[in-house]
């Protein structure tokens, strides 16, 4: 929806910290999260865990952008979720 009027997220800063290795055939669970409400730009925090064993953490910084890469503020529907959501 987001994207269908006109908006995007593209990715602006990436963060990882590996703290131990995946192997193959693991089944692994990622969490992402927003730990704090946005404004201008989303901060997602991820975690990747292969069981108990926390195997790596890291963040991702998002901005909204028109359709010609200007930034913008979100959309209403957008701003009213995280209004609901962050209390």
């Amino acid at each position: 929806k987001i994207e269908a009027d006109g908006y995007h997220l593209p990715v602006l800063e990436v963060s990882l910290k590996y703290h131990r290795p995946a192997l193959y055939d693991d089944d692994l669970v990622v969490t992402a999260r927003l730990a704090e409400k946005p404004v201008l730009r989303i901060k997602v925090q991820y975690e990747v865990h292969r069981g108990d064993t926390l195997l790596v953490t890291g963040t991702t910084m998002h901005a909204f952008i028109d359709h010609e890469g200007r930034p913008v503020r979100p959309p209403p529907y957008v701003a009213e979720k995280m209004n609901e959501v962050f209390k």
